[in-house]
Parts: structure tokens; C-alpha cells; sequence
């Protein structure tokens, strides 16, 4: 039994260790993806800018439900129900 508790404790460790690395790897992605992002955005023309974000009427409420009106500046997402 102790053999097995043991066990136990080492995949318990790897699986502990296995999160923290996957959450850094989340977050070198974000970042490197924020990077790119950044640097690309002096490429951009103000009037093409300009135009995107009207496009995205972010000033305008978004409705999430019947009848219930979202904050301004959301985009409404449709997920999959549970």
C-alpha cells in the first residue's frame, strides 16, 4: 500500500507540474501573440483602423438575452449550451 500511495503522489506531482508548465506556455503565447500585435499596428492605415472599429459599433449596446440589454463596447458571443 505504501508503494501504491507513493505512486499516487508522484502523478499527483506530475500532473501539478504539468499545469504550471501549460498556464506558462498560455501565457508566453498571450504575450508573444500581444508582440506581434503591437508591432504590426504602425502598418495599419489610420482610415483602415478607423473603419474596423466603426465596423465593430462598440459604442452600441449589445443584447445578450431577450430583452436584456448588454454594457456598451461587448461582443455578443454565441457558445454552445451545456
Amino acid at each position: 500500500t505504501t508503494v501504491i500511495f507513493m505512486l499516487n503522489l508522484l502523478i499527483a506531482q506530475l500532473n501539478c507540474s504539468y499545469q504550471a508548465t501549460y498556464q506558462d506556455m498560455l501565457g508566453y503565447a498571450r504575450l508573444n501573440r500581444g508582440k506581434i500585435v503591437t508591432e504590426t499596428m504602425p502598418s495599419v492605415a489610420k482610415k483602415r483602423w478607423e473603419r474596423f472599429i466603426g465596423g465593430m459599433r462598440l459604442d452600441e449596446r449589445v443584447e445578450f438575452g431577450e430583452g436584456d440589454i448588454g454594457l456598451s463596447g461587448g461582443i455578443q458571443v454565441w457558445e454552445p449550451a451545456s
